[in-house]
């Protein structure tokens, strides 16, 4: 529940804090005092967007504070798996901060900074807020489901069929991206497959296109390299008076006077082996001479290999050499085709098999949703004769299940699958038609609270926030909407904005917000009305202003006293007399005696 609200420089407000309480708390003020103020500090704890306008004038910042407790085990458990950090006791306190420099606002939960989103998550945990205007949202479609959702405890047979749903869309739509990826890429498979077979056929080999282009010189060159290097041969080495033999003399020679000279010991021994590399080297000339042959077969089979080299890699924009990569690159993405192709009739049979478990998830889920319907409509029935609805009826109506055969080429799954609708019919004799055609503002006010009493049970929300929901209500249903209200505050903490009297009874604690000018300046002061006599004087007020008399401030005591179990003093009316002769209404506006002055509010 809300146990504090702190507010600084929000606005009007200059100052303000507000002790809370569990079960029933109401705000009451004329028009435009300033209870809007409340609840939007409390919005904005909770994620609503900050705005720099927000901030009172001649103001740096805006400070709001909400201190939660967390005592109910569920409500920690969500919260600290929405911050994701173990909360050690039973205070959670929301901070939030708007600076006047262009409106940038910080969040701190537990003086830990936290984002607006995860703000707007604890804000969905802990208060459920129905406002003047959003009875309308009653009108909705979602809202009736969630309702009926929410009577029947359907959420684990709902989030059983979102999940069997999420799965089949997931692999519907993984199937058909894949079946387009197969559409688009069936001519490159193909164009594929050709160039893979011509490059099979050639089976290219990195290093092999720079051999083949030396053989092919050699053998084009064949006569001239062998009658070149038998020439070079027979002078350097077989004939009289070769280069070998000349050069062998001359050693020898050298060898006799080597031993005289360190300088010509090295000359000789120089010449000495290059007596023997040039034997070495006519040795491989000849070698040469008599290996080389001319074959104009073996030449012309190289340059077709060597033009087919070259017209696979001028096709496939590569080069002789990089042919043997283009033809793994083909091998590696036919083989990715075949796969994909292969996945696509594997998703085809897991999309069946899914599409059996959404059909399954939503037969229960139309099924549950048709008996928590009825069980709605049965439940509904108690509150409206409470609520001067007696002769109303609220029919829902669950749409049946329709649910195609099968087919691939289904694009989703249908939204009907369990659709409600809420039907009302205010008067006997009138045929039951759609809220949006026929309800009231009063009407959907009361069916609104007579639901959410309804649900109180299941709602696991810790505080309601009620505002000017009993709008379009007059005064002769004010005390049985109070004592509905009471009775809600019974599951839930009730925050209760409202002009009327007979509902501002049945309050817990009520607290006044009221505007006076102080200094030239409006002030709204925020009062805990904490005795009976200033409650009283408040309903007295509520009821006809400032002309309240002796019998509307007996009306008013009569009107508390009802709406409590154990019964006022028979003399507050009488000391409420005496105060008001003394003019002790004044004390409403917190300047009184027993007034706890809550908050101050200045706007110049």
């Amino acid at each position: 529940m809300l146990r504090s609200l702190y507010i600084r420089d929000l606005a009007l407000i200059e100052d303000a804090q507000l002790s809370m309480e569990n079960g029933f708390v109401v705000w009451s003020g004329e028009t435009g005092a300033g209870k809007s103020l409340l609840l939007s500090a409390i919005g904005l704890v909770l994620g609503a967007k900050a705005d720099a306008a927000c901030v009172r004038s001649g103001a740096q910042e805006s400070i709001v504070t909400c201190t939660f407790d967390l005592s109910r085990p569920d409500i920690r458990r969500q919260v600290e798996a929405t911050l994701s950090v173990a909360i050690p006791d039973d205070d959670l306190i929301l901070t939030r901060r708007v600076m006047a420099d262009r409106g940038r606002s910080t969040a701190m939960a537990n003086g830990m900074p936290v984002s607006v989103k995860s703000l707007k998550e604890l804000g969905r945990i802990l208060v459920d807020y129905v406002g003047q205007h959003q009875t309308r949202s009653l009108l909705e479609t979602r809202t009736q489901m969630s309702f009926v959702d929410q009577s029947g405890a359907l959420e684990p047979t709902l989030l059983r069929f979102i999940k069997a749903r999420d799965a089949y869309e997931a692999v519907r739509q993984r199937r058909r991206q894949e079946l387009a990826n197969l559409a688009r890429d069936c001519r490159e498979r193909e164009l594929l497959k050709f160039e893979l077979s011509e490059l099979d056929r050639l089976e290219p080999v990195t290093s092999e296109p720079v051999k083949l282009m030396e053989e092919a010189k050699q053998l084009a060159h064949a006569d001239e390299i062998r009658r070149t290097t038998a020439e070079a041969y027979a002078k350097i080495f077989s004939q009289e008076r070769s280069a070998h033999d000349q050069l062998a003399r001359i050693v020898r020679k050298l060898g006799s006077v080597a031993s005289l000279s360190a300088d010509l010991t090295a000359v000789h021994d120089s010449l000495e082996n290059l007596v023997e590399q040039l034997a070495e080297s006519a040795s491989m000339l000849n070698r040469i001479a008599d290996t080389i042959e001319s074959d104009p077969q073996r030449l012309e089979r190289i340059e077709e290999r060597l033009a087919e080299y070259r017209r696979l890699a001028a096709r496939l924009g590569t080069t002789e050499a990089g042919l043997s990569k283009v033809r793994e690159s083909h091998r590696q993405r036919l083989a990715a085709m075949e796969a994909l192709e292969s996945r696509v009739v594997q998703d085809e049979i897991q999309v069946q098999h899914l599409w059996k478990s959404c059909f399954e998830a939503a037969q229960l889920l139309y099924g549950q949703r048709l008996k928590a319907a009825g069980v709605l409509v049965e439940k509904v029935a108690g509150p409206f004769k409470r609520l001067g609805l007696g002769s109303a009826v609220l029919e829902i109506e669950v749409d049946p299940l329709i649910w195609p055969e099968f087919s691939p080429e289904l694009s989703c799954i249908p939204e009907n699958q369990a659709m409600v609708r809420m039907l009302f019919r205010p008067n006997p004799g009138e045929p039951a038609r759609p809220l949006e055609r026929i309800a009231s503002g009063g009407e959907l006010s009361r069916l609104l609270l007579a639901i959410l009493v309804c649900l109180a049970d299941s709602d696991r929300v810790p505080t309601v926030i009620l505002d000017e929901i009993d709008t379009g209500v007059g005064g002769r249903l004010g005390g049985v909407i109070g004592e509905v209200m009471a009775e809600l505050s019974r599951h839930h903490q009730v925050l209760c904005v409202t002009h009327l009297p007979q509902i501002a009874a049945y309050a817990d604690k009520h607290f006044l917000v009221k505007k006076s000018r102080e200094l030239n300046r409006t002030c709204t002061t925020v009062t805990e009305l904490d005795t009976s006599e200033l409650r009283v004087l408040e309903l007295a007020q509520m009821m006809r202003g400032s002309k309240a008399d002796k019998l509307t401030i007996k009306e008013a005591s009569a009107m508390l006293n009802s709406s409590r179990s154990k019964p006022l003093d028979t003399g507050i009316a009488e000391n409420c007399q005496r105060a008001s002769s003394t003019k002790a209404l004044k004390a409403n506006s917190g300047r009184g005696k027993g007034i706890k002055q809550q908050s101050r509010v200045v706007d110049s």
